[in-house]
């Protein structure tokens, strides 16, 4: 029985790599060279960050009425919008 949760599991995580490898594809034909290259450096360093990065130009991508390529300097513009709300995350300890 646990073989199969775990079966299911493995089978989960598969498909949601599959799911992200075709959404980047996708979002790659959007975005310039150098962009692309931006995107390459935040996966390795980060993939969690790549995902988010992800979601961002997808949106961007389908509300964007021109065929005009994200550049590399809007991709830093949302990188600095994702770690901004980052920083907004604030901790208080009471007594």
């Amino acid at each position: 029985m646990a073989d199969m949760e775990q079966y299911k599991a493995q089978l989960k995580e598969q498909e949601l790599k599959n799911q992200i490898e075709e959404l980047e594809t996708l979002i790659k034909r959007h975005l310039t060279g150098e962009a692309i290259a931006r995107y390459g450096n935040i996966k390795t360093v980060n993939p969690q960050k790549a995902v988010q990065v992800l979601a961002v130009l997808s949106q961007l991508i389908q509300y964007r009425k021109s065929d005009a390529k994200i550049t590399d300097n809007e991709l830093k513009e949302i990188l600095k919008q994702i770690q901004e709300q980052k920083r907004e995350t604030k901790i208080q300890f009471t007594k």
